[in-house]
């Protein structure tokens, strides 16, 4: 991370990046697509949590989750 608390364009593709390997490797169906997801949406409830900090992660987690499982 960068100076308050920004992240840099390179520590977000290194996260994607770590993120696609770890989801190829737990058998993900579609790990890239869940790898910019998941980013994505961490940003965005980052910034929603900022603007509202009585927001839980619940519903997020829950959501997520469906994306790493792998196919039946």
């Amino acid at each position: 991370m960068t100076g308050c608390g920004r992240r840099s364009p390179d520590s977000l593709a290194e996260l994607r990046t770590r993120l696609l390997e770890w989801l190829t490797e737990q058998g993900a169906a579609a790990p890239a697509a869940a790898a910019v997801t998941i980013t994505a949406a961490i940003d965005g409830y980052l910034l929603q949590r900022a603007l509202d900090p009585s927001l839980e992660p619940d519903l997020l987690i829950e959501a997520l989750a469906s994306l790493v499982r792998p196919p039946a």
